[in-house]
């Protein structure tokens, strides 16, 4: 759940969407409030051949086509920017995702943050002037609500992109990293 779109949120999903389209799978990308950028996707080293970018009229048309997704053997992801969606929907796409052995990541206002959701993952994202984009955990399968962590998304001066280090850093101790 995030404030608006574009704060760095994708970041999260790179090396999931590398390995999974390098993997032959297919990313769905559903209702994108804007269209990807290639040459950064393929900078990445995402097979572009395994993007695929839909767009709905309704939201009757939404979930038919993100259940059917999840459910493709074909699918690897599916990232979507579904708008306002009842728990029962939800629990239907998480049906789906299983189903299919997916994995199926919903981009939702913040505001849906105190919405009942069957999701077994629910994190707040917020962008970080220091830290690149802060991660709230609000709620994970097994418990452990409230647990903040900043996923470290700030590229160190003099190195490309590629070469940045991608470093979550939590609440736990300097030990234990």
């Amino acid at each position: 759940m995030l404030d608006a779109p574009g704060i760095g949120e994708l970041s999260l999903l790179m090396p999931l969407m590398q390995r999974l389209s390098q993997a032959g799978k297919t990313v769905f990308w559903l209702n994108p409030p804007h269209t990807p950028y290639a040459p950064a996707l393929a900078r990445e080293e995402i097979n572009l051949d395994q993007v695929i970018m839909i767009h709905t009229n309704d939201k009757g048309d939404f979930l038919w086509t993100l259940e059917n997704c999840l459910r493709s053997p074909v699918t690897g992801l599916v990232i979507a920017w579904p708008g306002k969606l009842a728990a029962r929907e939800i629990r239907r796409l998480q049906l789906a995702a299983e189903a299919g052995s997916n994995v199926c990541v919903l981009f939702r206002e913040r505001h849906y943050a105190e919405q009942n959701s069957p999701a077994a993952l629910r994190l707040e994202l917020e962008p970080d002037d220091q830290q690149g984009l802060k991660v709230n955990v609000v709620k994970r399968r097994g418990s452990w609500p409230g647990q903040r962590c900043s996923l470290a998304m700030v590229h160190r001066a003099g190195l490309s992109p590629r070469e940045a280090p991608r470093v979550v850093q939590g609440p736990w101790p300097a030990s234990t990293r």
